[in-house]
């Protein structure tokens, strides 16, 4: 008799006997150049290096595309090669510790002062820029020149009781009447006239409110007269208090 055997076995030569699983890692150049034959009972498997992954066939390692597989190399071309891949960054950039993606190289911290000498180094995406070190209230010009800078264009300086007025270098709030500058110079506050005009209203009493004062007679319905500074009864439609007679012009 003889045995007809499977796929991946071979009766003994010359004899009979059971079929005998086959090492086709010893009878042929699988999974070579790029991974190394593993044997299997009727078969055999590929262990493929980094970068490569077993064929169609599962007999030979085959080079992986991560390029066309990966988001890789943001910022520059991903570049296939044989079992891995590069990175080609943008001037300005270089690969990272991971070679898988394109970061920015800070030129002013690696080259230190002598980049720009006098000026201050700025660092930008690709590149970088000498700037001149501008005193408060300037900014760096597109010219390198320091130009001044309008305060007034943020409407949050000086707010709602006054108007900003920009300067050389600097601003100042101009303020309705019945506030003044505050502190940080960059909004206008309520006087209160009640504790800075001592006895404006005399007998009266003293009530601040936003940006003006009132005097207030306790007695009502007395009236404030501001030309003597006391409370006196509400004049008439004619311009005389209840109960008098009008007085004739002195001859």
């Amino acid at each position: 008799f003889r045995c007809s055997c499977a796929p991946g076995y071979r009766a003994p030569s010359g004899r009979p006997g059971p079929c005998a699983d086959v090492n086709e890692c010893l009878e042929g150049d699988f999974c070579f150049p790029h991974g190394e034959c593993l044997n299997t009972d009727g078969s055999f498997a590929c262990t493929c290096a980094p970068g490569y992954r077993p064929g169609p066939r599962g007999a030979s390692c085959l080079d992986v595309d991560e390029c066309s597989e990966e988001d890789l190399c943001q910022s520059g071309i991903c570049t296939n090669t044989d079992g891995s891949f590069e990175c080609i960054c943008p001037p300005g950039h270089r690969a990272g510790p991971d070679l898988a993606s394109c970061l920015d190289v800070d030129e002013c911290r690696e080259r230190g002062p002598a980049l720009c000498g006098s000026q201050r180094c700025e660092n930008s995406p690709g590149s970088y820029r000498c700037v001149r070190d501008c005193d408060p209230g300037y900014h760096a010009g597109p010219e390198g020149t320091c130009d001044d800078v309008d305060e007034c264009r943020n409407r949050s300086f000086c707010g709602a009781h006054a108007v900003c007025q920009n300067l050389p270098g600097s601003f100042q709030c101009l303020c309705d009447q019945g506030y003044e500058g505050a502190r940080d110079g960059r909004h206008c506050v309520d006087v209160n006239e009640c504790e800075t005009l001592q006895g404006v209203c005399g007998a009266a009493l003293c009530e601040n409110v936003e940006g003006s004062f009132l005097c207030v007679c306790p007695n009502s319905p007395e009236e404030f007269d501001p030309m003597t500074g006391r409370c006196v009864p509400p004049r008439t439609s004619a311009g005389t208090f209840p109960g008098s007679q009008p007085q004739a012009p002195a001859s």
